[in-house]
């Protein structure tokens, strides 16, 4: 799984045109930044607005056990 980290999140929300090439091919950047992307891996970005939220439901392979407490942190964090 992966965690944006809040240095890019600012920048992204400072600069509209990194912003936009984020918005457009997160993989490409995150590659820039030295993060492949597996190719049979897709990302979706979804920005927020002040009347619409989202909610990531993480993924758990099924059979995988799990607990409580790796859900909450999985839910404290920001996951492209």
């Amino acid at each position: 799984m992966l965690y944006a980290d809040e240095e890019l999140i600012l920048e992204l929300n400072s600069d509209p045109d990194l912003k936009k090439r984020f918005l457009e091919n997160p993989a490409a950047m995150l590659k820039e930044r030295g993060l492949e992307i597996p190719p049979e891996v897709t990302l979706r970005v979804m920005e927020d607005t002040p009347d619409v939220r989202h909610i990531v439901i993480p993924y758990i392979a099924p059979g995988a056990s799990t607990t409580l407490e790796e859900i909450e942190q999985r839910a404290s964090k920001i996951i492209l």
